[in-house]
C-alpha cells in the first residue's frame, strides 16, 4: 500500500502483481521501455515511438526507421502503407494498454483512491525514461500538424482518459474520500493538466521530485476533510 504522504513514489509492486504488470505495460506504451517482441511490426512501432518521444512525429522518415532496424523501406510500407497508418497504430496501442490498466483496477475492485494513486504512479514512471517526453505531451504539442486520422485517434484517446479519471473522482466523492467543488469532468481536467505540466517541468529541470511535490499537493487538495464535531 503506498505511503499516504507520497503514494506516487511508492513501489509498484505494492499494488499487486497483476496491477503491477498493467502499470508497467501502460508506462511502456506511454513513454518507452524496450520491447521484447522481435517481430518486424513490433520493432517498427518501438523505434517509431522512441524517436517520436525524443523529438516529434514529423522528425523522422521511413528511411530513418529502415536504417535503424536494418530492413528495407518497403518492409515498413508493407506493415504501415502510410506514416499516418503508423501514427494511428501507435495511438491505438496506447489506448489498448490504457484499457487493460483500467480493467485490471476494476476487476480487482480497487477503491477510488488506489486507482488515482496508480494513475499518478504510471505518470511518475515516465520520468524514468530520461529525456523522453510523454506521448500525450508530444502529440498534443504538434496536434495541429498531425494527419487527420491521427488527430481523431488522439482526441478519442484523450477523451477516454478524461472519462476514466472523472469516474474515479466521482466514485471517490460518493464514498467520501475525495472532496472538490466542481463537476467530476472539471476536476479530471484539472488533475490531468496539472500532472502533464508537472511532468514537463520535472523533466526539463531534471528534478523529478518536483513532480512528486505537485502530486502531493493534488492529493492534499482532493482529500476529504472529516466533518466537524
Amino acid at each position: 500500500m503506498p505511503s499516504p504522504t507520497n503514494p506516487a513514489s511508492a513501489p509498484v509492486a505494492a499494488a499487486g502483481g497483476s496491477i503491477a504488470v498493467a502499470e508497467d505495460e501502460l508506462v511502456a506504451a506511454l513513454g518507452g521501455g524496450p520491447s521484447d517482441a522481435a517481430e518486424t511490426r513490433e520493432r517498427i512501432l518501438h523505434l517509431a515511438k522512441d524517436i517520436l518521444l525524443r523529438r516529434s512525429f514529423h522528425s523522422f522518415s521511413y528511411q530513418d526507421l529502415a536504417d535503424g532496424i536494418g530492413i528495407r523501406k518497403a518492409s515498413i510500407h508493407y506493415h504501415f502503407p502510410s506514416k499516418e497508418d503508423l501514427g494511428v497504430a501507435l495511438i491505438e496501442r496506447i489506448g489498448a494498454a490504457m484499457k487493460r490498466f483500467a480493467v485490471e483496477l476494476s476487476e480487482t475492485h480497487r477503491p477510488p483512491e488506489e486507482r488515482l494513486t496508480a494513475f499518478f504512479r504510471v505518470m511518475r514512471g515516465l520520468l524514468d525514461e530520461g529525456n523522453k517526453i510523454c506521448v500525450f505531451g508530444v502529440l498534443g504539442a504538434e496536434f495541429n500538424a498531425l494527419p487527420p486520422r491521427m488527430q481523431v485517434a488522439y482526441a478519442e484517446l484523450l477523451e477516454a482518459q478524461q472519462k476514466w479519471l472523472a469516474r474515479v473522482l466521482e466514485r471517490g466523492r460518493e464514498r467520501g474520500v475525495f472532496a472538490f467543488a466542481g463537476t467530476p469532468d472539471e476536476e479530471a481536467l484539472i488533475v490531468s493538466s496539472t500532472v502533464q505540466g508537472a511532468l514537463q517541468i520535472a523533466r526539463a529541470s531534471r528534478h523529478p521530485e518536483r513532480f512528486d511535490a505537485v502530486v502531493a499537493a493534488l492529493e492534499a487538495r482532493l482529500r476529504a476533510q472529516p466533518a466537524a464535531g
